[in-house]
């Protein structure tokens, strides 16, 4: 059924396709929905585009190891979603969907918190992103999950401060230590990047970035267990040469204070450390 004009040839629009989170994925459909033959197919066929979010600006995050490595600022690895919409033809609205309903025909109604009239659907889409379970209620206790990825960037600056303000207290017999729990390829970004960054800031703090220790955990018999062999070859041996640790079928199934104002994430792997990012 027809219901209203808006479409920017003038055909009427027939059906709604709805969006809801501004992830990888809706991002690269956003975008491909203002390009040809797409943004003409949809046109032609009636078809109005929303994309519901709770965030205008997205992170990226392939650029998140640039980000810690000091490559990046956090305002160069955030996607404009008005922008993008805009360009596209699509229709943003800035909320968080809070309830979904659904027809037996099909089809449905998104209920956003702005409290606008609920939003009507016939094909929906989620793309909200991911955050480890079981470790949020531990952010105080210097552990810094990566995701969700739009709140990392404060909380790692907020690493990087404590770690240049206690950058000469470190010593051979008790350093800086970080822990990266995951050897997927995001895993191993994060190390290196880390690993990168923290030296420059103890080196230029008056510390010392040999006192900097960093220690890998994952699950798995070998990191990148996804990957070419040869590319698992060559990680092992830069990780080698870059002195990371790796602790191979260690799997982090909880986390402690210690009584050294530390963190213990313990399990498989039981280290004391300084901060333990969860990628």
């Amino acid at each position: 059924m027809k219901r209203d004009n808006g479409g920017m040839s003038g055909t009427p629009w027939v059906s709604d396709l709805v969006l809801i989170g501004g992830g990888h994925a809706h991002v690269h459909v956003i975008k491909m929905l203002g390009m040809p033959p797409l943004r003409s197919v949809v046109e032609e066929n009636g078809i109005r585009c929303t994309l519901i979010a709770k965030d205008v600006y997205t992170p990226y995050s392939g650029m998140l190891p640039g980000l810690v490595a000091n490559h990046y600022t956090a305002e160069e690895m955030h996607i404009d979603l008005n922008r993008l919409c805009r360009l596209s033809h699509v229709r943003l609205i800035h909320a968080s969907a809070t309830g979904i309903t659904y027809q037996p025909g099909g089809g449905g109604t998104v209920t956003c918190d702005d409290g606008r009239p609920p939003i009507r659907y016939d094909a929906l889409s989620i793309d909200i992103g991911s955050a480890p379970s079981g470790f949020s209620s531990h952010k105080t206790m210097d552990v810094t999950p990566v995701k969700p990825i739009s709140e990392f960037a404060s909380r790692f600056r907020e690493l990087k401060n404590r770690l240049q303000e206690t950058a000469k207290s470190y010593t051979k017999e008790r350093p800086f230590t970080l822990l990266v729990v995951g050897g997927g390829a995001g895993g191993i970004e994060l190390a290196l990047s880390a690993q990168y960054s923290l030296a420059q800031i103890l080196e230029n703090s008056g510390g010392n970035k040999n006192l900097l220790k960093v220690v890998l955990a994952t699950r798995g018999k070998g990191f990148l267990e996804s990957h070419n062999p040869k590319v698992r070859a060559i990680f092992q041996r830069i990780f080698a040469d870059r002195g990371i640790e790796v602790r191979f079928e260690a799997e982090a199934v909880g986390v402690e204070a210690s009584p050294q104002n530390s963190t213990t994430t313990h399990g498989h792997v039981n280290e004391n450390v300084e901060n333990a990012p969860m990628s």
